[in-house]
């Protein structure tokens, strides 16, 4: 009952902010409210304006708007999902109260521990003083009476003897501190000489009050609440000095008393002297320990003398013989040191070029780094026993998600509708047997739920579970295998492979073989012994024999695998058929997707397009690829390349495919180098061709890092530096190099042009000449002006001759800069996928000279992959490097494609960039208003003369939908379905981003469920009004809408709408009707 008395006491005595009941105005009743909020923490704008209490008063925003400005400063929010909050400022913390009568516990305890710390921090006494009272209005001005009763104070010394008395049984800390407060309340009440009538010093003289707090400050029992009382002395000796200056100078009683004592100590001094003691004490314990140690030496040596003497003798003859040989060095005079100063330099510049030569290992060619063993122990993650990979040994998997994508396919005129498909992995390792119980488990508990909690999945969706460990989404497994080289006799550790160029077949003999391959895969189906390396060789009239064959593609005996490896690989593929068949319900895809049982070229394409995602995501996020990457997208790469290799020397073999294929690359038939996406190509080259030509259950080409490897990889390098000669214009590339010279954003001076100047006139005159013949946008204006001068010609009727005049391309030094500048820049994603795939292909470690902060470098990348960095070796006619690319440039849809663009007839080839455009959303307005004016005059396509009733706009493409309208229902398959989940099936490849203009919501979208994020458009405050329920202007805020960007770039919307939705209060939707 003590406890509510005082507490009511405070609240009447203290609680006087209120009209009518003091002098102040309702501004002023509101300004205290806010104070005491913030006191808590900080608040934003909309839960500040919520956590006010309702009031009579009809304060408007504006009052609002005034008040909170005078006692609070706003910090803007610092990223995209922060808000921006007020904080009170530094000065307005003394007008704090603890017993604050709107306050619950919590409250109270937060905004204790705040002021407690911040007051900790500015070294001020730990406590959480009174703050000053406002004035009463006359009426109710005899209530500071209640200060001064005879009542109130033996209440005071009462509370204060039971806290000094050990064996009072009535004693709480509680007590003492809430008469501290009441007193402290009655001392700045008298200070403050508002009310004549108050002698509180004088009855508190007659009850002793200050003796009693002299007590208390050295009282051992209330050692929590010391500095409060600290405050209250000291501001009851500022009421003495102001009531009694002459009683304040003289020696009162109680300091009488205390004369000869110290004044107490604060709870930080108390703490800095335990401190400092402690401190001393540690120092002379080691002072003692070292005394001890000291001694022991002593001893020791007093009773081994012998062995010291000797000891004496031999330095001093070490030291004779090195101040002899100091004199004859100096005898000899400054040559001797020069010598050696210059072999010191010499060496260390040795060093360093030894240095960097070891520090650029090449994972591919002839000088290829050799494999270094890494251990591969895990943990499964269900049954915690300790594993290991082994080939013959029980399959290891990790969680996987399989989805179909569209994100980087920025150029839909090219892949016509179609999709690819990514694969992500958090990397937490199990046993495919732990796994296969879980997930039974997790299957049969998704069939239990009930059906208005889960969407009707057909037999050809994958069953979506969490990761055990993580709970990241996943709908299949990938099998974790062990590095490839470690399968290869030769690869393993600390036996480098050979390096002589004579052990393997060259480049052309390659080019040879695999244009043999492709005659015999396109022939008339017959016996496959065809197809068998030795008939091959023999065909391709290639000169070497069939060991040096075998070493160029590092023939093996085909690993043993276990049982169940198989077995989780059909698994992942026909993880990968369902998401197809899924997408494209009613297509069958290339390869046979949906009509056959395997397919592997299906997963070669899944492990490109994850590699080119992953480039394109690390690109954005400006990290080169020395950079340390996340678990997931590591072991994601990793695992999906080790696998994709293993599948392929077992996996059904399609040789309709590989005979495309081949054809396509080596013999010019179907597509040219303007339509390829030269890295799937690579992928797919790499991992479907070599093994057609072994006998089965025999042996197998295992793709490693092995030299045809290498020529794979250097072949697809060349296509791609042949598209991009043929693509280079150098009339832009001058127009835009003079807007950035203009704008101070490119050097004067052309890279290369020094380097051209140095190349011999003859790889000149080839790479002039091979512009010349097959460079488009030359060969178009080439065209254009040659027509334009036989017209001008025809006017003036002039001679035959002089009509068959050809213009000549114009193409200087710099041009030929120009160009090798551009060519390295569009190299530039081919070379990044082609390191990730190599990387994790032959486990070769990225060098220390890879750059950490900055672009990754054409030449380090080109090092790297044994690639020749010096650009004019591959115009040198005397290499085959000119022939492959000259056979490259000579297909007869480029030669057809100057003629076609520039006359204007035909149609001409969709070019596929060799950097193909980033990805982006669609860009917003950047006033909220403004986006809602934009489709105000937007109809209903089903009804023209109703206007959209919920517009909800594609962030990816930016189209306009009727959202979550029974007026626009088109069919998916055979399910009516909403009109934004229609446009998601085939804009996003089941995934879609929508905003919903008029009601400012952002809509994820998956298959069958969906979920509402933070919307990009944020008021002054940094806050959202999803609803427009506020009313606030909006603007756009591009760190929130660089988060749903990055989240949609980097495969993520599935999961994030899977982990918005695990919380089971979330309403259940409809979400395929939106």
């Amino acid at each position: 009952m003590i406890d509510e008395f005082l507490e009511l006491l405070i609240v009447i005595i203290g609680e006087r902010w209120m009209p009518g009941v003091s002098l102040m105005t309702e501004e002023d009743r509101l300004r205290k409210e806010i104070i005491q909020l913030l006191c808590i923490k900080s608040y934003s704008h909309s839960e500040l304006s919520r956590a006010l209490p309702d009031t009579t008063g009809g304060n408007s925003d504006s009052v609002f708007e005034d008040v909170i400005n005078t006692v609070a400063t706003f910090k803007k929010p610092v990223g995209a999902d922060r808000k921006g909050v007020y904080v009170l400022k530094e000065s307005l913390f003394e007008e704090f109260n603890v017993y604050f009568y709107h306050y619950t516990k919590e409250d109270k305890s937060k905004a204790e521990e705040l002021q407690r710390e911040r007051r900790k921090a500015k070294k001020e006494l730990v406590c959480c003083p009174p703050p000053m009272l406002p004035q009463l209005t006359p009426a109710f001005t005899s209530m500071a009476n209640i200060l001064q009763c005879n009542v109130f104070l033996s209440i005071c010394t009462l509370t204060m003897d039971r806290a000094l008395d050990i064996r009072s049984r009535s004693f709480s800390e509680s007590h003492v501190q809430k008469i501290l407060h009441l007193l402290g309340f009655a001392i700045q009440e008298e200070l403050s000489e508002h009310y004549p009538f108050l002698s509180f010093y004088e009855r508190a003289q007659q009850f002793g009050i200050l003796d009693k707090l002299d007590e208390l400050a050295r009282c051992p029992r209330l050692e929590a609440h010391r500095d409060f009382v600290l405050w209250t002395i000291k501001r009851y000796k500022d009421m003495q000095a102001k009531q009694a200056p002459a009683a304040a100078a003289g020696p009162s009683g109680s300091q009488k008393k205390t004369a000869g004592e110290e004044p107490p100590l604060t709870s930080e001094e108390q703490a800095r002297q335990e401190k400092e003691t402690r401190a001393k004490l540690a120092a002379e314990r080691r002072a003692k320990i070292m005394a001890q140690m000291k001694s022991a030496q002593k001893s020791f040596m007093k009773s081994n003398a012998e062995m010291f003497a000797n000891s004496d003798l031999e330095q001093d003859s070490i030291s004779t013989g090195a101040s002899s040989s100091r004199g004859a060095a100096s005898s000899m005079g400054s040559t001797a040191m020069d010598w050696e100063d210059i072999s010191d330099e010499s060496l260390e510049d040795q060093g360093a070029a030894a240095l960097v030569i070891k520090q650029n290992p090449a994972c591919l060619g002839p000088n290829r780094a050799h494999y270094q063993a890494q251990e591969n122990s895990f943990k499964c993650i269900l049954c915690f026993e300790n594993c290991s990979i082994n080939p013959d040994g029980p399959p290891l998997v990790s969680s996987a998600f399989v989805q179909t994508s569209r994100v980087i396919l920025t150029t839909p005129s090219h892949y016509k509708g179609k999709c690819g498909m990514h694969v992500s992995c958090c990397g937490h390792v199990m046993h495919y047997k732990c796994w296969q119980e879980y997930y039974s488990n997790e299957e049969s508990k998704e069939q239990r739920r009930l059906h208005r909690n889960r969407l009707a999945l057909s037999q050809g969706h994958n069953v979506e579970f969490h990761c055990p460990y993580c709970r990241a989404l996943s709908n299949t497994v990938l099998p974790v295998s062990e590095p490839l080289v470690g399968l290869i006799p030769g690869g393993l550790p600390g036996v480098p492979p050979a390096v002589s160029s004579e052990s393997y077949l060259p480049l052309d003999c390659f080019v040879e073989i695999m244009r043999t391959l492709a005659g015999e895969l396109s022939a008339p189906a017959g016996d496959n012994t065809m197809w068998q390396y030795p008939s091959v060789l023999r065909r391709s009239n290639v000169i070497g024999d069939l060991a040096q064959f075998e070493r160029s593609v590092q023939l093996i005996a085909k690993p043993q695998l276990h049982a169940t490896c198989m077995e989780v690989m059909t698994s992942f593929n026909k993880a990968l058929q369902n998401a197809m068949i899924s997408q494209q319900p009613n297509a069958v895809t290339e390869g046979g997707v949906g009509g056959e049982a395997e397919n592997p070229y299906l997963v070669f394409d899944t492990c490109s397009y994850t590699l080119e995602s992953l480039e394109i995501y690390m690109y954005t996020m400006r990290k080169p690829l020395k950079v340390e990457m996340p678990m997931r997208h590591q072991t994601c790469t990793t695992n999906l390349v080790r696998a994709c290799a293993l599948y392929s020397s077992w996996a059904p073999q399609r040789p309709e495919l590989a005979s495309k294929l081949l054809d396509t690359i080596f013999n010019q038939k179907g597509t040219s180098v303007l339509e390829w996406d030269c890295f799937r190509m690579l992928v797919q080259l790499s991992f479907g061709v070599l093994n057609l030509m072994v006998r089965e259950n025999e042996h197998t080409f295992l793709p490693s890092g092995s030299m045809f490897d290498f020529y794979m990889m250097q072949t697809m390098f060349l296509a791609n530096v042949t598209k991009a000669v043929i693509c280079f214009d150098v009339e832009k590339q001058l127009d835009s190099r003079r807007a950035k010279e203009e704008a101070g954003m490119a050097p004067t001076e052309l890279s290369q042009l020094a380097y051209v100047e140095q190349l011999p006139s003859k790889i000149q005159e080839n790479m002039v000449a091979f512009y010349r013949r097959y460079n488009v946008p030359s060969r178009m204006r080439q065209l254009v002006q040659q027509k334009e001068s036989e017209e001008k010609h025809d006017q003036s009727q002039s001679q035959s001759q002089n009509q068959e005049q050809t213009v000549v391309i114009p193409c200087e030094l710099q041009h030929l800069a120009l160009m090798l500048e551009y060519v390295q820049c569009q190299m530039r994603a081919f070379l990044r996928c082609a390191c990730l795939f190599y990387r994790c292909l032959t486990d070769v470690e990225f060098p220390d000279t890879f750059p950490t902060e900055q672009p990754d470098r054409f030449d380090l990348m080109c090092q790297y992959l044994g690639l020749d960095a010096d650009m004019g070796v591959y115009f040198d006619m005397e290499t085959v490097y000119a022939t492959v690319m000259h056979n490259f440039a000579s297909h007869p849809h480029i030669l057809r494609q100057a003629e076609q663009c520039s006359l204007r007839y035909g149609d001409p080839v969709e070019v596929l960039p060799c950097l193909r455009p980033l990805p982006e959303l669609k860009p917003l307005f950047e006033d909220y208003s403004d986006l809602i004016n934009s489709v105000s005059d937007i109809f209903c396509p089903n009804n023209e003369r109703e206007e959209m009733k919920t517009p909800t706009m594609c962030l990816i493409c930016g189209k306009v939908l009727c959202g979550q309208s029974y007026c626009c229902q088109p069919e998916l398959g055979k399910m009516s379905v909403g009109a934004c989940t229609h446009h998601a099936h085939s804009c996003g490849a089941e995934v879609g981003i929508f905003l919903r203009i008029r009601d400012c919501q952002v809509v994820y979208l998956g298959r069958g469920k969906g979920c509402y994020v933070q919307p990009p458009y944020l008021d002054e405050y940094g806050e959202t009004d999803q609803g427009l329920r506020r009313g606030n202007p909006l603007r756009l805020s591009q760190y929130a809408y660089r988060r749903i960007f990055m989240q949609w770039l980097g495969h993520k919307l599935h999961e994030e709408i899977a982990r918005l939705n695990d919380n089971a209060n979330v309403a259940v939707r409809q979400w395929h009707h939106m």
